[in-house]
């Protein structure tokens, strides 16, 4: 407990307390003295709701119930390499005792903590897939929403990095070297006909020649 609760000061005087016949408790301190019973100090049981209050992308608002597609999912462009949620815990009683932890599933192996100085979460260059951004907060006095909230999230890739880009390289580097095969099959073909063509050439010369001298 501290001033955040209503104690008035985080500093009490040494020797300065007493219980009274009904059992309450007087502390005094540098700045005046509490009073409480002790049964009646209970952890606030409340269990806050936890919302995402923001989404930028770019560094610029965009309003994320309408970037959601029907199915839920928040789709973006490989393009939009730096994007923040911020987020709240709908607790008012000390709401600077709130606490946070968040995580990027299929990007972070932990929950990463925070106070109510940093409700916010920023994540740059997310390669391209599937992820879900959620958070969890808590009470003044520690009592946390564990389900708290999230976002699913698909980054799509660049076109080069698409399934049918690659199948079209396949299917072009294919082609071309079938036809590249083709060519020399002919270039071959054609060399075998012309030998031939020249060696029948020759024959019959000789043959010529030879009938001649005789």
């Amino acid at each position: 407990f501290d001033v955040r609760d209503g104690l008035q000061s985080n500093e009490f005087n040494g020797g300065a307390a007493y219980r009274s016949n009904t059992g309450e408790m007087f502390f005094g301190g540098i700045e005046g003295f509490n009073s409480f019973f002790p049964e009646k100090v209970v952890d606030n049981p409340f269990v806050p709701p936890v919302v995402i209050t923001s989404f930028k992308k770019l560094n610029r608002e965009v309003d994320l119930e309408k970037a959601t597609s029907e199915d839920g999912i928040l789709r973006l462009n490989h393009n939009d390499y730096v994007i923040s949620f911020e987020f709240a815990a709908l607790e008012f009683s000390a709401p600077e005792k709130n606490m946070y932890a968040y995580m990027m599933e299929g990007l972070d192996d932990e929950w990463i903590h925070t106070d109510h100085t940093k409700r916010f979460a920023n994540f740059t260059t997310l390669p391209p897939g599937s992820y879900t951004f959620r958070v969890k907060g808590s009470n003044n006095d520690g009592v946390w929403n564990e389900e708290g909230a999230s976002v699913s999230i698909l980054i799509t890739p660049p076109f080069w990095h698409t399934w049918w880009f690659r199948l079209l390289v396949a299917l072009g580097i294919a082609v071309v070297g079938l036809i590249l095969y083709r060519r020399r099959l002919n270039n071959i073909r054609m060399k075998i006909e012309l030998r031939t063509a020249h060696d029948a050439q020759m024959s019959i010369s000789s043959m010529g020649r030879k009938h001649g001298v005789e």
